[in-house]
């Protein structure tokens, strides 16, 4: 009795301790995604300009259209492409483009709520560890230190990326799940309909739907026709929508991604760039998934905490399954959102093995929260740290951002408003220039996307061009930027000029001399490679653009 009466004195004040320094995580967070947030930004003119990471843009220039009431498209008035994979973001984008804000308050208002869901990561990691650990308050802490040091989560949401928006959802999901399985109750058909949603947000999000499905399945052996009939319905019913959404308005039911990714390429090839790029970051995970390893073995008569680390585990195997991603030293983007259900387990297998030790009840908090913090920055992709927290480092595509950003401006303020771009970077340029725009990559491309890769050039999402269908059937009247080869066609340098001016440089198509607005620029024939008199005419009239949205200035 007198144990006992003990024991709970240091329970609660284990607790308020506890409940101490989460208060002050919390903050330092949210102040440190603050500034990383303005660091994203730049100076243009004398304009600071806020911008997501540019394939995040892609997504707002989906958005934008469809607040203005063009549809879900990526050229208003053009033909209809499934050039998005994260449907729920984008809606949730265009209601931003709803609000009474300029283009750069909406990508700051984007930031400003993936930092607000990087918060609720926090809060909600707390919560489940500690539905899952009630009597240990030290696991959850553990937990959210981790999660608050994980520098690639926390760089992806600031960017703007859908990396927070799946991590919520996870969590959110996972909570159910747990309370479930400590109660002895079942899953409610809320809990189905919830983990089958998360399609919505993206439709890979099956690949941490279905681990989640399969550990309530088998932990639940009394109830596996219920599960198994509950589940497969609403996975079927949710995912069945989407593709019948893509079949409708698209004409396709499947995202123009998909294609532009997981087909037309050598399978030894994606699966030897999704395998390369893990082992620059997997080693630095070893230790974390070690500790995870000892906390399911030591539990190992409570199968749901295989929740925590079957998504990670999934979304490893489906980065190698897709050949990686383009942004790989961030870690795996798509695996990224499993880290914080993830790092509940290490949490909790370092709290186990110090209680194997000799140290002391008062020495054993300390040395938990400095192992966690050791852990935590290890684990963390080489650079990402620095990037998060040191306030003199560039942050992701910060020097690409700006320089796409100034093209935007440019041919926003200096051409025709039918003027057509042909881009490689297509989501800052488009979505500042208001321009009609070619995406010579294929991602909002049907036609590239369904090409063969080319032989030996396989990079995640850019091994796939056709200079023949660009030059020759969409005749873009502006290149930007040339590379694969473009520049050495007879075709193209037969078609185009080279135009230089200050700070920039783009190939302009000789029949659309009249949508070039500015004679401050220099011509060079890419046949001679000779500088050349300026082809303009000085007397042709400057249209100017009176959209609403082209009339304010950035």
């Amino acid at each position: 009795m007198r144990d006992a009466t003990a024991t709970q004195p240091r329970a609660v004040t284990s607790r308020r301790q506890v409940a101490l320094l989460f208060s002050i995580l919390l903050p330092l967070l949210l102040v440190f995604g603050s500034l990383y947030i303005h660091r994203t930004s730049f100076v243009v003119n004398g304009q600071r300009v806020f911008s997501l990471w540019d394939d995040a843009m892609i997504s707002m220039e989906y958005a934008r259209n469809l607040s203005e009431g063009h549809g879900l498209v990526w050229n208003a008035g053009g033909e209809r492409v499934w050039g998005f994979t994260n449907l729920g973001v984008t809606l949730t984008m265009a209601l931003l483009h709803v609000l009474p804000l300029n283009e750069f308050e909406i990508s700051l208002a984007f930031q400003i709520l993936n930092l607000a869901i990087l918060g609720c990561i926090l809060a909600l990691v707390w919560r489940v560890a500690d539905t899952a650990f009630p009597r240990e308050p030290w696991i959850p802490l553990g937990a959210t230190v981790s999660v608050a040091l994980c520098a690639p989560l926390s760089i992806w949401c600031a960017q703007g990326s859908d990396a927070g928006f799946v991590a919520l959802w996870l969590l959110l999901c996972a909570g159910p799940i747990l309370r479930a399985e400590r109660d002895g109750t079942r899953w409610t058909v809320g809990t189905f309909v919830g983990l089958a949603a998360g399609v919505v947000i993206r439709p890979d999000a099956l690949v941490f739907a279905v681990p989640l499905w399969l550990v309530g399945l088998f932990s639940r052996p009394r109830e596996w026709r219920r599960h198994l009939t509950l589940g497969a319905l609403t996975m079927a019913s949710v995912s069945g929508a989407l593709i019948a959404f893509g079949w409708l308005y698209y004409g396709d039911p499947l995202p123009n991604t998909y294609y532009l990714k997981a087909t037309g390429a050598p399978l030894a090839a994606i699966l030897t760039t999704g395998l390369s790029q893990l082992g620059a970051w997997i080693p630095r995970m070893a230790i974390a998934m070690i500790l995870a390893w000892m906390a399911i073995r030591s539990d190992r008569n409570r199968p749901a905490l295989l929740l925590f680390a079957l998504p990670m585990v999934a979304g490893l195997a489906y980065h190698v399954a897709v050949g990686g991603d383009w942004m790989s030293r961030y870690g795996s983007r798509f695996a990224v959102p499993a880290l914080p259900l993830f790092w509940i387990l290490p949490s909790a297998g370092v709290w186990r093995l110090l209680g194997r030790t000799s140290l002391t009840s008062a020495m054993k908090p300390a040395a938990f929260i400095g192992a966690m913090l050791a852990i935590s920055l290890l684990s963390n992709p080489a650079g990402t740290t620095r990037e998060w927290f040191d306030p003199s480092q560039s942050t992701m595509l910060a020097k690409a951002n700006a320089k796409n950003f100034r093209y935007a401006s440019y041919f926003r303020d200096h051409t025709h408003p039918s003027t057509t771009l042909a881009l490689h970077w297509a989501g800052i340029p488009k979505y500042f220039s208001h321009r009609y725009a070619i995406d010579v990559l294929g991602r909002s491309d049907a036609h590239i996307a369904r090409t063969q890769m080319h032989p030996g050039r396989f990079r995640p999402g850019h091994s796939k061009w056709d200079w023949d269908y660009i030059v020759n059937v969409r005749k873009p009247d502006i290149v930007i930027g040339e590379s694969r080869g473009l520049r050495e066609r007879g075709d193209f340098r037969e078609a185009y000029y080279l135009v230089r001016g200050p700070r920039k440089g783009f190939y302009l198509r000789k029949t659309a001399l009249g949508k070039l607005l500015d004679d401050d620029v220099a011509f060079e024939d890419l046949q001679t490679g000779r500088r050349m008199a300026s082809p303009l005419d000085p007397n042709r009239a400057l249209p100017q653009d009176t959209r609403a949205s082209d009339r304010e200035k950035p």
